[in-house]
């Protein structure tokens, strides 16, 4: 699902299950933290090489003040493109 900047969260507002894209870019503009988690992800950019996706969970949907019942995973589409020089 593509998302509104209020719908994604990154950073240290994602301790338990995000997803790290190394160097990202949104808009052309660097951003702060390669961690994202939350409603939605704003199409993000990298060049990174090689390009590793990298998925944390806790596995824990259950306990702690906010439960993550509601959870149904993710979709990520993406498009690799070839690399030039």
């Amino acid at each position: 699902m593509l998302a509104t900047a209020d719908a994604q969260l990154t950073g240290t507002s994602c301790t338990t299950d995000f997803i790290v894209i190394p160097n990202p870019y949104q808009g052309g503009v660097a951003v702060n933290s390669d961690r994202f988690c939350g409603n939605g992800l704003v199409t993000t950019t990298t060049s990174s090489k090689p390009f590793v996706l990298t998925v944390v969970t806790d596995a824990d949907e259950t306990s702690g003040a906010t439960p993550d019942n509601e959870n149904r995973g993710f979709c990520l589409t993406y498009t690799q493109l070839a690399c030039t020089t």
